[in-house]
């Protein structure tokens, strides 16, 4: 089958599409949700990391959430066919490495600092966009202020790690490079296939390959974690799963460098994870280059008009 055979089951759909305006919102109010999910799993995952190899929570988090997404897959499309096998290619070796890089960085840094990082991804995206997805992709001047407001917050934020020669940070910079190719990939595949299935077959192929590869490099890895970080590891697996299948459907409604920086609500949540689960208070350096970049991104979401034409959800 072609790698560029349209999605057409649902083609009648057109006729009821909702305006560009009313799906440029929805992009954006689907990556807030998509955000939360992944400070869920953030959370989740640090705590994994004090008993736990980096590996080994990745494979269990792909394994663990494969079945949940199963579910809603089948129901759009029983066949599960990825249509768009290249770019889906290209999507799983950089999300594997930017995952391998977060969950290596969760040990070290706090989740709001972790987030906060990871917000020099529509940098990423920002510049790659017009390269690979066209012209539409070209960002305005507001996705340029919050470009510079993530590269001066995240150089405040770095700041005391780097001084300390700590790597966690470095680690997070790997994770948000990779995962800003990712996200590039995501917004192709949505000409394409359908969100569930490219969330599936990425949690099943993470699970696995992340499983092998870390019982090859262990000697004697224990096939099964403990059994008090079962509900942690169901924590980063239902977190992952409903942040992948919100961000996707986000890729296809609206404009990446839009999307990515709708992303910015996050390190919200993350902060009040810091303080209420693991008792951590954001340090000044955190709260100045925070403030910085979740202002920048809270005006740009509300601020700005976000009516760029959209794809049309498969």
């Amino acid at each position: 089958m072609s790698n560029t055979e349209p999605n057409t089951p649902e083609a009648p759909a057109a006729l009821s599409r909702p305006s560009s305006a009313l799906q440029s919102r929805a992009g954006v109010l689907l990556m807030m949700g998509g955000a939360v999910g992944f400070i869920a799993m953030f959370g989740f995952v640090k705590h994994a990391r004090t008993e736990l190899d980096a590996l080994e929570v990745m494979a269990w988090r792909g394994i663990l959430a494969t079945p949940l997404v199963w579910l809603l897959a089948r129901r759009k499309d029983p066949a599960l066919r990825i249509h768009n096998k290249r770019v889906f290619s290209v999507r799983v070796v950089f999300g594997f490495v930017a995952m391998f890089c977060y969950f290596t960085a969760a040990r070290g840094l706090a989740v709001a600092d972790l987030s906060l990082v990871h917000k020099l991804q529509p940098v990423v995206v920002a510049l790659l966009a017009p390269l690979f997805l066209g012209s539409i992709e070209r960002p305005g001047w507001r996705i340029w202020v919050v470009v510079a407001f993530s590269l001066v917050g995240c150089t405040i934020l770095l700041a005391p790690q780097l001084q300390l020669g700590s790597v966690w940070g470095l680690w997070a910079l790997g994770g948000a490079l990779s995962s800003g190719v990712a996200h590039l990939c995501l917004r192709k595949l949505g000409e394409t296939d359908k969100p569930s299935v490219v969330v599936f077959w990425f949690q099943l192929l993470l699970g696995v390959t992340a499983g092998l590869v870390f019982v090859l490099t262990t000697k004697g890895a224990r096939l099964l974690p403990p059994p008090h970080m079962w509900p942690v590891l169901l924590g980063v697996a239902i977190g992952a799963a409903s942040g992948q299948l919100l961000m996707t459907m986000a890729y296809q409604r609206e404009r990446a460098s839009v999307v990515a920086a709708a992303g910015y609500v996050a390190p919200v949540w993350a902060v009040l994870v810091d303080l209420l689960i693991f008792g951590l208070w954001p340090t000044q350096h955190a709260l100045l280059g925070g403030s910085m970049i979740v202002g920048a991104g809270l005006w740009l979401v509300f601020r700005s008009k976000l009516s760029a034409p959209p794809l049309t959800p498969p």
